[in-house]
């Protein structure tokens, strides 16, 4: 990846703090977690596991937690 490029993702990156009340696409989550598994991580150890939690009161206890 060329400087420019690297610069563009940077500068394109966003913290969303106000999320919309809509489902995501079970494609996009699955999409997501497919690239997920590309990010560096130390030693190469791939040991992933991924939970996808579409409960919203499952969502709320964990960012209760």
């Amino acid at each position: 990846m060329d400087s420019e490029s690297l610069a563009t993702v940077i500068k394109a990156r966003r913290s969303i703090r106000k999320w919309k009340n809509q489902a995501v696409p079970e494609e996009v989550v699955k999409k997501a977690v497919e690239l997920a598994t590309w990010a560096p991580n130390g030693g190469n150890y791939q040991g992933w596991r991924f939970v996808a939690v579409t409960n919203r009161t499952v969502i709320g206890q964990m960012a209760d937690a």
